[in-house]
């Protein structure tokens, strides 16, 4: 088992980048187990509690400073997945969300801007559900880039243009 340090930061779950404060034995269930205590990078009255031997929720290093920039610069390349329906496309979101995949991150964010914005040309809004995730999906992804090129999150998408195309769209 390989443990993160104390003071790292990690990628928990839905929740998304989080400050590894201590790792030590607690007793929560009876039994005697090694416990991270993560604080969320963006919600610092919030403690989590994991077992560092926990295979329930992923947990990973986040991005290097090097590989965020990288990431950043392949933004333009990062393809729309297409979904046969409303429903496909439901399904496979909430699946990236749980995979914390960059990759598949963008993609997500890219393809529910793209629906948005012809949307708005043809009057349709966005589902609550479309809503929800893209909010989700950009919460992760620009939290882990904010953390990794030590920026505002607020100020990923606009970091994201000016060091890529101007079509390159966020």
């Amino acid at each position: 088992m390989n443990l993160f340090k104390k003071g790292a930061f990690i990628f928990y779950g839905t929740v998304g980048v989080c400050r590894v404060n201590d790792i030590s034995s607690m007793d929560f269930s009876g039994s005697d187990r090694l416990y991270y205590s993560l604080t969320p990078s963006f919600e610092n009255d919030t403690t989590i509690y994991i077992p560092v031997d926990s295979d329930k929720v992923l947990m990973r290093e986040i991005m290097t400073k090097q590989e965020a920039e990288r990431f950043v610069l392949s933004w333009p390349d990062i393809a729309c997945e297409p979904h046969a329906n409303y429903k496909e496309q439901a399904k496979a979101h909430q699946l990236i969300l749980k995979s914390g995949n960059c990759l598949e991150l963008g993609a997500m964010i890219k393809e529910i801007t793209r629906q948005s914005i012809s949307g708005k040309r043809s009057g349709k809004a966005l589902s609550g559900n479309q809503r929800d995730v893209i909010k989700i999906a950009q919460k992760l992804l620009y939290g882990e880039l904010s953390v990794a090129l030590d920026i505002d999150p607020a100020k990923v998408p606009e970091y994201i243009e000016k060091r890529t195309e101007p079509c390159a769209s966020v």
